[in-house]
């Protein structure tokens, strides 16, 4: 049993980045400060939707999607994205409308919101069949904030649940 938050819904925080091949560490720095100019990782940060689960995705039981800080103007709805599979790498949603965020679920089912509270449970049922073990199963959820994107649109992290016994 696995989980595994993929991306946050924005970047402001940059904790750690290394190209691999034997680079060393520079130790910590402070960009805000070495650098010329302010950095802006995404063109308008919302840091408060994420993406979560209550429990561990064990065959035969039952996991909630726990979708919190919901947007106030989220009212309007919203939707819990499933797949068992992962886009990697993410697409960026830029050209949809969605500066700053980016798809983790490729080709999914949709589960729709109408009215989504600030925190919002979706229950999924894990069939008790042991040839899934090991399946993955990846989700993402998208709220309506006007406010925030040309679309109208924010997404959450992504969540990569590993089904196990």
């Amino acid at each position: 049993m696995v989980w595994q938050n993929v991306a946050a819904s924005s970047f402001a925080t940059m904790v750690g980045w290394s190209t691999g091949c034997n680079h060393c560490d520079p130790g910590s720095r402070d960009l805000s400060t070495a650098l010329d100019g302010s950095i802006a990782l995404c063109s308008s940060p919302f840091d408060g939707m994420r993406l979560g689960a209550n429990a561990n995705p064990v065959l035969g039981t039952t996991v909630q999607w726990e979708l919190t800080g919901v947007p106030v103007g989220a009212g309007r709805g919203g939707g819990l994205m499933r797949s068992l599979t992962q886009a990697v790498p993410p697409v960026d949603l830029t050209a949809a409308g969605m500066p700053g965020c980016f798809a983790h679920v490729a080709n999914p089912v949709a589960t729709l919101l109408p009215a989504p509270a600030s925190s919002t449970q979706v229950a999924e049922s894990i069939p008790n069949n042991p040839a899934l073990i090991g399946v993955a199963l990846v989700g993402q959820a998208v709220a309506f904030e006007p406010t925030r994107s040309p679309l109208g649109l924010v997404a959450t992290n992504a969540m990569v649940l590993t089904l196990g016994m």
